[in-house]
């Protein structure tokens, strides 16, 4: 990460791999701090552990969905 104060701690959650490699590969180039999970109930594990300014999340996922983490 860049270190540059604009920068947020963004976590993408799709279970398609290539969205979240795309989005994550963009939202670093750009100097973001980016973690993933590949489902919602993944997120929810993830959630409580750690303090992000942006979630992106799939709305139609198996199981748990975008709306359920958000």
């Amino acid at each position: 990460m860049s270190g540059n104060a604009d920068s947020k701690r963004v976590l993408v959650v799709d279970d398609d791999r290539s969205v979240r490699e795309l989005l994550g590969e963009y939202l670093r180039g750009r100097g973001h701090d980016v973690h993933t999970a590949d489902s919602g109930e993944v997120a929810l594990q993830v959630l409580p552990e750690r303090d992000f300014d942006v979630v992106i999340a799939d709305l139609k996922m198996p199981g748990v969905g975008g709306l359920d983490v958000l």
